[in-house]
């Protein structure tokens, strides 16, 4: 499994509606290991089905559908928490994930 891992380093986030359709997404932008520079481009819907999830090799970029309900635990992390990596399957796009790095247990806010 071709699975990708990389460094988020910024981010950007567009809230925005066109008629009934959404346009809000955020922009995940980093570099792995070897200084291979990713993005990962997730785009919020109330819509079901979602779109199924897509890779541009030649941008490196990663299209990722997720209902809009989740936009608050995203920013939550994009704003509260690092480091943060994201991981992707290049040859199987069927989701991404963000996470965070090794922390203490009971670190807590400060």
């Amino acid at each position: 499994m071709p699975l990708t891992v990389f460094d988020i380093e910024t981010y950007g986030i567009r809230l925005g509606f066109s008629g009934s359709i959404s346009n809000t997404q955020i922009t995940l932008n980093g570099a792995d290991g070897e200084g291979t520079a990713y993005s990962v481009v997730i785009k919020f819907s109330s819509n079901h089905p979602l779109p199924e999830d897509a890779y541009n090799a030649s941008a490196r970029m990663y299209l990722s559908f997720v209902p809009f309900q989740h936009l608050p635990h995203y920013v939550d992390l994009l704003r509260n928490e690092a480091p943060l990596k994201a991981s992707f399957n290049k040859e199987h796009p069927a989701g991404c994930m963000i996470y965070t790095g090794h922390e203490t247990p009971g670190e807590g806010e400060e």
